[in-house]
């Protein structure tokens, strides 16, 4: 599988960026066809997503990994650091709303209805109870040490398809959703913003005395090609 961009080097060996490298390697190794964004986003104000996976007629993933062991009690997710447990955002909720908000943003601007499948990966972590069912209450799908990837992946979008009757991917619907969303990915500047108001349309306005009334003229210069409906 084709992943954009290249790991970065001097993530390789980072302790914190472990978990990553490891799931990145797999989906590169896996030969899946399709493409794999890594570290993407909806917009500049939506949650990022570790992996955006496109795969060639199966279907859309989400993908957030989170090494190390997690722990969820209570309704508080902690992360075990060196110097203890410490408090952490939901990665359930990240998760989801990192994908759906891709999902929207395809749907928005291309009118397709595509679903993107929310995949909580945790490589270090054997499955917990308390993780998973909070998982489902969300509709999001946990890996574990071990899981194939690419194997789950297919099989989540063989049932959804079962349940739900969507086209799957193409290698043209993937490209076009692919320029739609890179721009958002890290270390890129984002879409170019369209030119304010005030630089496409600018207007003279001048005015007289006539009759006892003010008599306002104004006058409005449309850039070249933009026509005037009344």
């Amino acid at each position: 599988m084709l992943i954009t961009p290249e790991f970065p080097e001097n993530r390789i060996h980072d302790p914190k960026r472990q978990a990553e490298w490891r799931v990145y390697q797999e989906l590169a190794a896996s030969g899946a066809p399709g493409r794999a964004l890594y570290e993407v986003r909806a917009s500049d104000f939506a949650p990022q997503l570790d992996f955006g996976v496109w795969m060639l007629d199966y279907g859309h993933q989400g993908l957030q990994v989170k090494g190390g062991p997690n722990h969820f009690h209570g309704g508080i997710w902690t992360l075990d650091g060196p110097n203890g447990p410490e408090r952490i955002e939901c990665p359930v909720t990240q998760t989801f709303d990192a994908a759906i908000a891709i999902r929207d943003v395809v749907k928005d601007r291309l009118r397709r209805d595509i679903f993107i499948h929310p995949i909580l990966v945790f490589p270090d972590m054997e499955p917990d109870p308390l993780i998973e069912a909070r998982a489902r209450e969300a509709h999001v799908h946990v890996a574990w040490a071990g899981t194939d990837l690419v194997a789950l992946m297919k099989d989540i979008s063989r049932r959804r398809r079962r349940s739900i009757r969507r086209t799957p991917p193409t290698a043209e619907t993937i490209a076009e959703e692919i320029e739609l969303i890179q721009p958002w990915q890290a270390g890129n500047p984002g879409p170019e913003a369209p030119a304010p108001a005030e630089a496409l349309v600018k207007a003279d306005a001048t005015a007289e005395i006539a009759g006892g009334r003010v008599v306002v003229h104004v006058q409005v210069h449309l850039p070249e090609g933009m026509i005037a409906r009344g």
